[in-house]
């Protein structure tokens, strides 16, 4: 057997995350933590293992290890059975899950306008494809339809 699967583990856990600094060690924590038993993952709960993860959280930033880090971290949180939004609040885990939401939402905005500015427009973005020299004009509409009843037994007289 491996992983976490008693008391004991789980206060080792709890002590090596708070030791770790590198990528490697925290990646194999993560995994550890996400594959824990369930009654381990709610005695790292107690134990305030939800503010060893924020420290983690505020370290990270967004090159390729920190985004796989990040991943792990949330499978992580995501197999905790967390009692109550509090608890979230108090070990600000939801706070920096909130920056980094808004932050990815920005880092997206700014990777599509860098390629929408980037690339020359397709030819549907330039007004239709290149064999058609028609412009996008609003099909003509006859001018009898256009008229209402009214109209019509007024022309009609």
């Amino acid at each position: 057997m491996t992983g976490v699967r008693t008391k004991r583990h789980t206060v080792d856990l709890c002590r090596l995350m708070v030791r770790s600094t590198d990528f490697s060690t925290r990646m194999a924590l993560a995994g550890l933590l996400h594959g824990a038993d369930q009654p381990c993952k709610r005695l790292f709960l107690d134990y305030h293992g939800l503010k060893i993860l924020h420290g983690w959280m505020e370290t990270l930033g967004w090159t390729q290890p920190d985004l796989e880090l990040k991943a792990a971290v949330e499978d992580a949180l995501d197999s905790l059975s967390v009692p109550h939004k509090t608890m979230l609040k108090e070990s600000k885990v939801l706070q920096a899950i909130t920056v980094w939401a808004e932050a990815s939402c920005e880092e997206e905005a700014k990777k599509l306008r860098a390629s929408m500015t980037s690339r020359p427009p397709s030819p549907k973005q330039a007004g239709g494809s290149a064999g058609n020299s028609r412009v996008n004009t609003p099909p003509q509409t006859p001018t009898a339809e256009l008229t209402t009843p009214q109209d019509s037994t007024s022309r009609t007289r």
